[in-house]
């Protein structure tokens, strides 16, 4: 764990980092969005955006996709995006339930000493009783989801304690932006994103590194988060 000394805190994404669950919640959003009768071009364009900004809330996804891409009757924007809402939120606590929790992210949590966070783009109230009922809530100090935006939520953990070094661990280009916004590091965590490539090179451009396996920071030589 030498590549990790150097930080007072780390903070992790859940989805594609914790959970595998990424996947399944793309599959969850064009269920719901298919159960509604909505147009098939409609609904893919709708998931190709949800995939690419993967990590930002459903409610900004949502809002997105009534104001932008579904055509709606005059007057029923609030109840289309409510009805989307709910469905989404009853099909993905059932998801999380039967998610795979990636490859060695147990050992790495257990080898982890500083405190360690929770901030991501799922509904906070939603990612407390998962990580309750999955057994995860004592590996963290604090879970913290949307509505509040990710960056928010990294700048109110490091605040929370003043913390000097954090480390933002993530799989989409939010957590990347989260952390540049906060001004601290990042790492890539890569086999479960949706834009792998382009959150590869961003990282580099930026310094950062990005693993392809929590395995690799047992043995990696160069040091997490310092720029090249």
């Amino acid at each position: 764990m030498n590549q990790l000394s150097k930080y007072d805190v780390i903070i992790f994404d859940c989805d594609g980092v914790i959970f595998d669950s990424n996947k399944l919640k793309i599959d969850a959003m064009r269920e719901s969005l298919d159960s509604l009768s909505i147009k098939q071009d409609i609904v893919e364009q709708c998931c190709l955006f949800f995939a690419k900004n993967f990590g930002k809330s459903r409610f900004y996804h949502v809002e997105f996709f009534v104001e932008n891409l579904i055509k709606v009757e005059q007057g029923k924007e609030q109840e289309l995006y409510q009805e989307i809402l709910d469905l989404y939120a009853n099909k993905t606590k059932q998801l999380y339930m039967s998610s795979t929790i990636t490859p060695h992210c147990i050992d790495l949590l257990n080898d982890i000493k500083v405190p360690k966070f929770i901030a991501s783009g799922s509904e906070e109230g939603e990612l407390r009783w998962v990580f309750e009922k999955r057994g995860l809530s004592k590996q963290f100090d604090a879970i913290y989801g949307s509505p509040t935006s990710k960056s928010d939520n990294v700048s109110k953990i490091i605040e929370s304690s003043h913390f000097k070094t954090p480390l933002m661990v993530g799989d989409a280009l939010s957590d990347l932006d989260a952390a540049i916004n906060n001004g601290i590091d990042f790492l890539g965590y890569l086999p479960f994103s949706n834009v792998r490539e382009e959150l590869k090179k961003k990282a580099s451009e930026c310094g950062f590194e990005c693993i392809s396996d929590w395995s690799e920071l047992s043995h990696k030589n160069s040091s997490i988060g310092i720029p090249k």
